[in-house]
């Protein structure tokens, strides 16, 4: 395995394979190990990867406020190393971080991003890492009967995008 630097990267790879199979727990998992042995080491295009992968996380966690903060990390660190999104990067900015945009609609979007280019490296690491951020599932039964009319979260969120006044195409995205 020679290559420790690698691990980093490896680890990300992984945590993103996770999360395109709908694995958040494992993603969740393995995308923290790069953000606590990069900072260490200073890898700024390495973190750039990291952070990229926790907001994708982040989005489909649910958590659009921590997705659009950490879209604001990656773009200064990328300003600072230099280095433009990627090509590969654009599908999967598209599938996580679109319905970000709709959901938060643009003026929202631009100011958590605004946050998040705000923030110092360490900040952004203590915050991409806080457990307290991440929504925390309930059990069906108890969600169910906090919702009204007994839909399930999806409907529940679907409604509330209708009543924001999403047409059906913002929705559907």
């Amino acid at each position: 395995l020679g290559d420790l630097e690698r691990l980093p990267l490896i680890e990300v790879s992984l945590g993103l394979i996770a999360l395109h199979r709908g694995n958040l727990a494992e993603a969740d998992t393995r995308l923290a190990v790069p953000l606590n042995t990069t900072h260490e080491t200073g890898d700024l295009w390495c973190m750039v990867s990291a952070f990229n992968a926790r907001a994708y996380l982040a989005a489909a966690q649910g958590n659009a406020v921590k997705a659009a903060r950490l879209c604001g990390v990656v773009e200064t660190l990328r300003k600072q190393i230099g280095t433009p999104a990627h090509g590969h990067d654009q599908a999967d900015s598209e599938k996580f971080i679109g319905p970000v945009r709709v959901r938060l609609k643009a003026k929202d979007f631009e100011a958590e991003m605004a946050a998040g280019m705000r923030m110092s490296l360490e900040e952004a690491v203590a915050y991409t890492l806080a457990a307290a951020d991440s929504p925390k599932p309930a059990p069906a039964a108890a969600a169910r009967k906090a919702l009204p009319a007994g839909l399930t979260a999806r409907e529940a969120e679907i409604l509330r995008w209708v009543a924001d006044g999403l047409t059906d195409q913002e929705v559907a995205e």
